[in-house]
C-alpha cells in the first residue's frame, strides 16, 4: 500500500484544514490479474496553482466550480488525485 503525505496536503479543505478525503483503490489481482507488465509508481494530488485560489482568504485552496449558487468557474472544490504505473520489460 502505498500512503500520500497527508500531514502536508490534502484533496480538499475544510474550515481551513487540509483532508485527504479522495482515493485511488487498486488491488493486487487488478494490476496483475491479466499477466500485464504494469506496477504502480506513485500517488499524486494534482494541486498545481493552475486549480488553487490565487488570492484571498481561500487562498491555496481548490478553486471551486461553484459557491453555492453562484457559478465561481473553477474545476472542483476537491483537488484530483491520480496515480502513474510503470512498465516492466
Amino acid at each position: 500500500m502505498a500512503l500520500l503525505p497527508t500531514r502536508e496536503k490534502g484533496s480538499l479543505t475544510y474550515k481551513g484544514n487540509s483532508h485527504l478525503y479522495d482515493q485511488i483503490i487498486l488491488t493486487q489481482n487488478f494490476l496483475q490479474q491479466y499477466g500485464n507488465n504494469f506496477r504502480f509508481n506513485r500517488a499524486v494530488i494534482f494541486d498545481l496553482k493552475q486549480v488553487k485560489v490565487a488570492e484571498g482568504p481561500y487562498e491555496g485552496h481548490p478553486f471551486k466550480t461553484y459557491a453555492g449558487p453562484n457559478y465561481l468557474g473553477g474545476m472542483s472544490n476537491h483537488f484530483p488525485v491520480y496515480s502513474t504505473f510503470r512498465v516492466i520489460t
